[in-house]
């Protein structure tokens, strides 16, 4: 998350890719309704050993990004660091001077990336894109980040219906010189953002489906120097359509949502460090750190704002429909004869059967299009044409209302905590639990990654958004171009992500040279290969055609993407 608003103009090239299908080009499976008692919860992390992250639990990957792979920032010259931070001074409160951590884990970080999401991922066909640009860094104080080479590193699960419609889900992973360690912001997004992906493929493997659109795991780059690598995929213009931007400008490529996680969770549903601040904090609902679940005001076309809309109003159903699945509690600190357990996850029929006069879980999460005054997230590069969310701990206000600010909430927290070494993995226990020294557990915390991995995930696999589809053995066409909006030149064309399973059961997949590549280029051109280099002569738009064929059974798939913003 960065800091202070300011007005920023960045120049920033294309790089991404996606790929349209054309209507009726390949066989749809039937969507298959997706079942919420068939994700897990499961908020216990390993707490024998906290850098465990292979446990995939939120908790247990932010203490180990935190703690094992801080100070990450553009302009990392080396990628063999060893893990953590041995100068102390790298953690002292108003030590912000360029320098004092030994190493920056940028790049350590991003190969740890690759190597987890393709843990998770492996047997659904992911693949991984780098897109390298320039941050211009920051010099502000606490703000301050290198300039220099920056990647954004993507993880992409091919949709097997609709992989022209992309669900998006992103984080950011860079920090600042005043907050190496980053617990909160950024690694907090991290940690969530893995879970929300663990979630996603246990539930996929347990049903037999797989996603009908593609997903994109997206971790961002230079988001502390002004949202720089967001700003790269989506085009300096803020706008799908901009020709520099890494979106394909094809009508049939639509970007269902962005969920965002800068971060999510960490102060909810906790109590201000384990003590309520009233006697009955299930009625007052003084003691809560809540959480904003934050949306953004319908806009850009009528399409668009109709969608935005939609799913705006579909949050608040979803997050009922998610407390009444949920069954967990708080421990209180309490005088003897007094409640020892707070129940958190209260849905509205929950609340009416206790007799509450208030919605329950309005006490500790909040549905708002109100955006917050101080703080910009990597969602504001995409509210404009395309449905967001974007949950975040109500210690990052003030918020905007038609008077002026209000919901002052914890602010004063996130003013305190974030971009300075008190952004630290201790720091936010003791902001979360009664254990002041920061070396305990905090069930909060742990709950509220939990809550937030469960709720993206949740989102994501609804039928208007990723969808679900029973898998089987049909062949799935997918292709990616770095510069999709170019007009002319050379391009080059990867089809890697295409694949088919040799058995659904066991999911092993058959990809690479076991399945043929042939291209239209749309100019009267054809090739083969699964990467090739194609050169257009004239700079008009061409509309690209992969089909994938399995040598074998000679089954299909064909998948079309228009290449430049000029008129076919």
């Amino acid at each position: 998350m960065r800091g202070i608003r300011t007005v920023l103009v960045l120049a920033a090239t294309a790089s991404l890719m996606t790929l349209g299908l054309p209507p009726g080009s390949a066989q749809q499976a039937e969507p298959v309704a997706p079942d919420l008692t068939k994700l897990p919860w499961a908020p216990q992390p390993d707490l024998v050993n906290l850098d465990n992250w292979q446990s995939l639990n939120a908790y247990n990957v932010n203490h180990f990004v935190a703690t094992q792979l801080p100070n990450r920032q553009p302009n990392d010259q080396t990628s063999n660091d060893p893990l953590g931070e041995p100068n102390p001074q790298c953690k002292v409160l108003g030590d912000t001077r360029p320098g004092n951590c030994m190493f920056n884990h940028h790049n350590e970080y991003l190969a740890w990336f690759e190597d987890a999401y393709r843990g998770v991922f492996a047997d659904f066909g992911v693949t991984f894109r780098s897109y390298e640009f320039t941050s211009p860094g920051s010099t502000t104080a606490n703000f301050a980040t290198n300039a220099g080479p920056a990647v954004n590193k993507l993880a992409i699960v091919p949709g097997a219906d609709h992989p022209e419609d992309l669900v998006l889900i992103g984080s950011h992973f860079d920090g600042v010189d005043g907050s190496p360690f980053a617990a909160m912001d950024s690694t907090a997004g991290t940690g969530v953002m893995l879970r929300t992906a663990k979630m996603l493929a246990d539930y996929w493997r347990a049903t037999g489906t797989r996603p009908s659109k593609t997903y994109v795991f997206a971790a961002w780059d230079a988001e502390e120097a002004g949202g720089v690598g967001s700003k790269f995929y989506v085009g300096t213009k803020n706008n799908k359509s901009s020709q520099d931007g890494t979106l394909p400008k094809d009508p049939n490529v639509t970007l269902t949502s962005y969920i965002n996680h800068d971060p999510c969770g960490g102060h909810y549903p906790a109590l201000y460090r384990g003590l309520p601040l009233s006697k009955n904090p299930l009625v007052e609902k003084t003691g809560f750190i809540p959480m904003k679940v934050g949306l953004h005001a319908p806009a850009g076309t009528a399409t668009e704002t109709a969608a935005m809309k939609a799913f705006n109003d579909s949050i608040p159903v979803t997050i009922n429909q998610l407390f009444n699945y949920i069954d967990d509690t708080l421990p209180l600190t309490t005088v003897p004869g007094e409640p020892q357990a707070l129940p958190v996850f209260v849905s509205k029929q929950e609340a009416a059967a206790m007799g509450s006069e208030v919605l329950e879980q309005e006490s500790v999460l909040k549905v708002t299009a109100k955006p917050h005054t101080l703080f910009t997230t990597d969602a504001e590069d995409f509210h404009r044409w395309i449905p967001t969310l974007n949950p975040y701990p109500d210690n990052i206000g003030p918020h905007q209302s038609p008077s002026g600010p209000q919901d002052l909430g914890w602010g004063v927290d996130g003013l305190w905590q974030y971009h300075t070494p008190l952004d630290s993995f201790e720091e936010t226990v003791r902001l979360t639990s009664s254990d002041q020294t920061g070396l305990g557990y905090s069930k909060g915390l742990a709950m509220s990654w939990e809550f937030c991995s469960l709720m993206s995930a949740w989102v994501m696999m609804q039928p208007s958004q990723g969808g679900l589809q029973t898998a089987d053995n049909s062949v799935v066409a997918y292709f990616e171009t770095p510069r999709p909006n170019r007009n002319g030149g050379t391009h080059t064309f990867d089809a890697s992500g295409s694949y088919q399973y040799l058995d659904t059961a066991a999911r092993t997949l058959k990809r690479g040279d076991e399945l043929t590549y042939t291209w239209d280029f749309g100019d009267g051109t054809t090739g083969t290969g699964r990467v090739v280099d194609h050169t257009f002569a004239s700079a008009r738009g061409h509309l690209v055609t992969l089909t994938v064929t399995d040598p074998v059974t000679l089954a299909s798939d064909t998948m079309s993407l228009k290449i430049g913003t000029a008129a076919l």
